[in-house]
């Protein structure tokens, strides 16, 4: 796994180079403590709680910052199950900072960073929280296990519906292609971007920066991407988009998720408009 690799930011994954807080490219044995970290991340991330502890030792100990002090296995893992059952993870990015391999290659201390956004399950709220941690692995019977860690969040604000969503801004991105499952291998080796599927023609798809989605058009890319742009008025945006000459190609429609039309401007260039309203 190389750094580029090791950088992921999740709602679905996608790559980015790590920092200049990593000083120098990882050895083979600092590689393969990082895959370890990374996997059981991705478990935590994905609400796996099994996957999750299954990279755990059953003698851990650790100190949570928000914790009186530090707890066991049974206690932490009561914690995250109440946890996971409460928070949903959208997306994290997850950045090296430095891996020590100690007591002849048995034990590793990893420090990294994680930024995670999280949805309130019960309220809908949603969460952006930087942490720091500091993990201890040991090697038994040729695994690498969680004995330890200690590390906690840095409190941050609530993400508003304002800061996801702002009318009149490119929002959405969508490639038009032949064969789904070729391009989201394509995407995917590229790119690093992981993908949600919305049966066999669709599948969504976030960079980092920029939502999209690959759909299926026998013509493949002939057309070009499509441009979505948000408006929490839609009505009102098809009736200015109408009113300013453009051309309405395809009235408001819904789809999963909320509802959109498309138009053409007055060069004849192909754009969408969606709302969640």
């Amino acid at each position: 796994m190389t750094r580029v690799q090791w950088t992921l930011f999740f709602s679905i994954l996608y790559c980015y180079p790590t920092g200049s807080s990593v000083a120098a490219d990882w050895t083979t044995d600092q590689e393969a403590i990082l895959e370890i970290v990374a996997a059981y991340t991705e478990a935590s991330h994905e609400r796996n709680l099994n996957a999750y502890l299954g990279f755990w030792h059953t003698d851990f100990v650790g100190w949570h910052n928000g914790d009186d002090g530090p707890t066991d296995y049974e206690a932490r893992s009561n914690g995250l199950r109440h946890f996971f059952s409460a928070t949903k993870s959208l997306r994290y990015e997850l950045e090296p900072m430095a891996v020590q391999i100690v007591s002849g290659g048995n034990a590793a201390i990893v420090h990294y960073k994680i930024r995670n956004v999280l949805e309130i399950k019960e309220s809908g709220e949603k969460t952006e929280e930087l942490s720091y941690w500091t993990d201890y692995l040991v090697r038994e019977n040729d695994r690498w296990l969680l004995i330890s860690d200690h590390g906690g969040n840095v409190p941050a604000e609530p993400i508003t519906t304002e800061q996801q969503r702002t009318s009149n801004r490119i929002d959405y991105i969508e490639i038009p292609v032949a064969d789904i499952q070729a391009a989201k291998s394509f995407y995917h080796e590229v790119f690093g971007w992981e993908f949600v599927d919305y049966g066999p023609d669709y599948a969504s798809f976030n960079d980092g920066r920029l939502d999209g989605g690959l759909r299926k058009d026998i013509g493949g890319g002939r057309g070009g991407p499509l441009i979505i742009l948000y408006d929490a008025k839609l009505d009102d945006k098809q009736e200015h988009v109408r009113d300013s000459q453009g051309r309405i190609l395809k009235e408001i429609y819904e789809f999963p998720g909320g509802r959109r039309f498309h138009f053409l401007d007055l060069d004849g260039n192909e754009l969408a408009v969606w709302s969640d309203k």
